[in-house]
C-alpha cells in the first residue's frame, strides 16, 4: 500500500554456488563441504521449510524500515489478496461449498487449514489478507523442525544446537537498515529454533555484489545463498 513494490523471500533447494557465479572471489560461503551439503538437504525437507518460515518475525524485519508503529501495516500473507475476487455463484470443492459471495481468501484459508498446514492468510473479520504476520508461528516452527529432524536422520543428517543446520543469508552491509532487518532474521529464527538452525550472516559491501548474490542469478544454483529476501 506505501508502493508499487512486494517483497517476499526466497528458498534456494538447489544451491550449486558457494560464491557469487559472476565474481568467483566474492562472498564465498565459510561452510564446509558436509555443512553445505546438510543445509541443502535440509532446504529440500518440506517441514524445514514450514519451520524455516515459520521461525520469521517478518514484523520485526519490517520495523527495521518503517517503524514499531507501522511494522504490520504493510505485511501481506499472499501473493494474490484474498479480497481480490469473490465467488459469482456457489463453488463445490473437495474441502466443502462456498457460497457466492466468497472471498478468494476465504477458500485459501480453506485449503491450507485443511491441509493441516498452520498458516494464516485471512482473516475473516476484517476480509483482507494484509496487515498481520500470519506465518510467524514459533509453536509451528518447533513442531515442524522436530518432523524435519526425524526425517533428515533417516538420510544420515544430524540437527541438534550442538549440529546446527547453517543457513548463509547475504545482506548489503553498507545499508544500516539492511544490516538491521539481517540481524533481525538471524534473531527470531536462531531464537525461535533453539539454536537448531543458525543464520549465517554474509556481508556485501557492494551493492552490485549483493545483487548478484540473490537477484541477479536466473536459477537456484546460480544463487550464492540458502535463503534471500
Amino acid at each position: 500500500d506505501t508502493d508499487a513494490t512486494s517483497y517476499c523471500g526466497f528458498l534456494n533447494v538447489n544451491r550449486k554456488a558457494f560464491s557469487n557465479f559472476n565474481d568467483s572471489s566474492v562472498g564465498r560461503s565459510t561452510k564446509t563441504v558436509e555443512e553445505a551439503e546438510a543445509a541443502t538437504k535440509a532446504m529440500q525437507n518440506l517441514h524445514f521449510r514450514r519451520a524455516f518460515v515459520a521461525a520469521i518475525d517478518r514484523a520485526d524485519r519490517n520495523a527495521q524500515s518503517v517503524g514499531e508503529d507501522l511494522k504490520y501495516n504493510s505485511l501481506r500473507n499472499s501473493y494474490v489478496p484474498g479480497n481480490f475476487v469473490t465467488l459469482e455463484e456457489p463453488v463445490t470443492l473437495s474441502i466443502g461449498t462456498f457460497p457466492a459471495g466468497t472471498y478468494y481468501g476465504e477458500i485459501m484459508q480453506a485449503q491450507i487449514d485443511a491441509d493441516g498446514v498452520n498458516f494464516k492468510v485471512w482473516d475473516n473479520a476484517s476480509k483482507t489478507s494484509d496487515g498481520f504476520d500470519g506465518w510467524y508461528n514459533v509453536d509451528y516452527a518447533k513442531s515442524e523442525l522436530e518432523l524435519a529432524i526425524a526425517e533428515l536422520a533417516e538420510e544420515g543428517v544430524e540437527v541438534s544446537a550442538e549440529n546446527p543446520i547453517k543457513i548463509d543469508f547475504g545482506y548489503y552491509s553498507a545499508s544500516t537498515t539492511n544490516t538491521n532487518a539481517a540481524n533481525s532474521l538471524k534473531n527470531s529464527v536462531e531464537s525461535a529454533l533453539d539454536g537448531k538452525v543458525v543464520i549465517n550472516l554474509v556481508a556485501f559491501d557492494d551493492v552490485t555484489a549483493y545483487y548478484y548474490a540473490g537477484y541477479y542469478p536466473d536459477y537456484g544454483y546460480e544463487m550464492n545463498a540458502d535463503y534471500t529476501s
